[in-house]
Order: C-alpha cells, then sequence, then structure tokens
C-alpha cells in the first residue's frame, strides 16, 4: 500500500500465479438510463474530433477573400469588406455622427489631457495616410466614434474606436451588413502550446488592422466627421485601412496573415505565422536558442513583406532579443 496524492493505492498481483484465462463481462441497460448516457458523454468528450467542417459564413468569407484580395506594390494587402446584407439598406447616419462628435468636443474641453491624447491620435491617423479628408456628398455610412483610455499600454494610452455598429434611420449599421467569423485558435490552447518550449519569444504586430488597406469603392462607407478645433468647419474623412470596430476587422486581418503563411516557402515558418498568432500577438519557441533566433527573424522578414511590422518583443533570453532586434529588413 501506498499514501499518494490521490490517497491510498493498493498494487501487485491478485493471485500468486498468473491467470490462464480472460473473461469479459457486459451488464446491458435500457439505452436512455442514466448511467449509459454519463458513460457515453464520457467517451464523447475524449474523442479525436474528426474532420472541421466549416459554416456557410466561413465558406462565404473564404471565397469572398479570394476572389476579390490584392496587393499594393509595397506588399500590403487591399482586402474587400464582405456583405451579408445590401449596402443600399443603410440610411441617414450624418447627423448621428455630428452630433457624437459635439459629445466627444464637450469632453475635450472639460477633460484637457483627454482632449490632448484624442487629437494626437487623429493627427497621427492622419499623417499615416491611413484616412483621407474627401468632400462632404452627405453619402455612404458615417461612423461616430468615442475614446477609450488604458493606463496600462506601453505605447498607445487612448484609443479611438469606431462604432461601425451604430444604426441609421433605417434601423440598420454598417456592422449589421457584413459577416466576418472568428479564425484564431481558442487562448487556453495557444497558451499551452506557448510553455511547453524552453526558449519563449513574443511580439505583437503593430497596428495590425491598419496594415491592412481597404478596396477604395467601400471607403466611403468608412466616412467620419472630424475637426481640430471647434473654431473650424466639420470636416469629412474617410478610412481607407481595416477599422477596429467593424464586425469583419478581426478576421479580414487574420485572414491576410494566414495568406503570408500559405505563400511562405519554409514549412516551419509558415506554420509559426499561421499558428502561433492570437491575433496580433505571436506566442512561439522553441527548444534550443539558434531555432528560437531563427524562427524570430525569419517570421519578422516574412511578415514585413506583407506589410505586417513585428514590434515589443519579449524573451526569457535576452540574447534572443538582441539578435532579433538587430535583424535587418
Amino acid at each position: 500500500m501506498q499514501n499518494t496524492r490521490l490517497g491510498w493505492i493498493v498494487s501487485g498481483p491478485i493471485q500468486a500465479s498468473a491467470a490462464h484465462s480472460v473473461q469479459c463481462n457486459l451488464i446491458c441497460k435500457d439505452d436512455n438510463s442514466v448511467i449509459n448516457k454519463q458513460l457515453a458523454r464520457f467517451w464523447e468528450i475524449e474523442e479525436i474530433e474528426g474532420l472541421v467542417h466549416s459554416s456557410k459564413n466561413e465558406t462565404f468569407c473564404e471565397n469572398h477573400f479570394n476572389k476579390t484580395t490584392k496587393r499594393a506594390e509595397d506588399g500590403r494587402f487591399i482586402v474587400s469588406i464582405p456583405l451579408k446584407e445590401s449596402l443600399h439598406r443603410l440610411g441617414e447616419s450624418y447627423k448621428t455622427a455630428e452630433n457624437r462628435l459635439m459629445g466627444i468636443e464637450r469632453k475635450c474641453k472639460r477633460n484637457r489631457e483627454f482632449g490632448e491624447r484624442y487629437h494626437a491620435f487623429m493627427r497621427e491617423y492622419l499623417e499615416l495616410g491611413h484616412m483621407k479628408k474627401v468632400v462632404d456628398t452627405r453619402e455612404g455610412y458615417y461612423i461616430p466614434h468615442h475614446g477609450v483610455l488604458n493606463e496600462n499600454s506601453a505605447t498607445t494610452k487612448l484609443r479611438v474606436v469606431f462604432d461601425a455598429s451604430c444604426p441609421t434611420s433605417t434601423g440598420y449599421s454598417l456592422n449589421d451588413c457584413q459577416v466576418g467569423p472568428i479564425l484564431q485558435p481558442d487562448l487556453f490552447s495557444a497558451l499551452i502550446r506557448f510553455r511547453k518550449y524552453a526558449y519563449e519569444v513574443t511580439a505583437d504586430i503593430q497596428k495590425m488592422y491598419r496594415a491592412c488597406l481597404i478596396n477604395p469603392e467601400q471607403t466611403k462607407f468608412q466616412r467620419i466627421l472630424w475637426r481640430e478645433s471647434e473654431d473650424s468647419p466639420v470636416d469629412t474623412y474617410e478610412l481607407l485601412t481595416i477599422t477596429y470596430g467593424t464586425s469583419s476587422a478581426s478576421y479580414l486581418a487574420t485572414r491576410c496573415l494566414k495568406q503570408v503563411s500559405s505563400e511562405c516557402a519554409d514549412p516551419v515558418i509558415a506554420d509559426v505565422i499561421n499558428s502561433h498568432f492570437y491575433v496580433d500577438d505571436l506566442l512561439t519557441g522553441a527548444n534550443s536558442l539558434t531555432e528560437v533566433t531563427r524562427l524570430a527573424k525569419n517570421v519578422k522578414i516574412v511578415l514585413n513583406g506583407g506589410g505586417f511590422n513585428l514590434h515589443k518583443w519579449i524573451s526569457n533570453d535576452p540574447e534572443i532579443l538582441r539578435d532579433v532586434q538587430g535583424t535587418q529588413l
């Protein structure tokens, strides 16, 4: 007998000589009995999953992506929003966006620090070429926006969120007209896989959504209102990249990442890009210092070719960071 964490256990042969025959006993009861259902459920939980069947939305989005996605001269993706409803269902949205802008300006006036960060965010958005000023025709869809503070962020303390779920005069919003299935693995599985390595490295894709351009024919449905000061007229801008706050944003950006993986000639690097990301976070590693450094360097180079820039590198070995951060693109 031995006292273990599971309690007392008894081990050893039950008789001096080995048995020369084997008996198998089975008690059959009603298939609808509680015991039978519980036993069946136990085996179902342990069962290895078979083929994964794509849903109707997943199939539609995959076909839509393959037919409409293009690449810019610099390698960046140009994607089209997958629509499940006609955009003709959208009604008037300008007035709501204008009222929200007035509310933001009042908040900026009350909270000076909030206002400075908000203006800095929008100024950067314009300077990076992620939005452009257009002539106001009152066509398209106007997205209201608001600011979300995150003091724990190492870089962006305030993020402007675009409310594409705001209904128009017909009751439909931009998000009601589009679809975007989830492609990334569940977080628990990603963390379990990540923890098995001796050497680990993580990174973050800088402005992942804004690394992908939107089809120019659809940017009129990503219009916002903005002005630098209350003394200036309200201007209309079009957001030119995948917009945070739209239903298809995560799908489109993640699908572009998987496209980079499918085009990669190195199967190991391709697998890391395809399977070792949780949205924009890289979680990977290896059991040798040489291999994890090679993985990190090559993933960085391959992703840069698609317009994705990895930054915020973290590792459990400082030598990995020195090698990776010194890699020339």
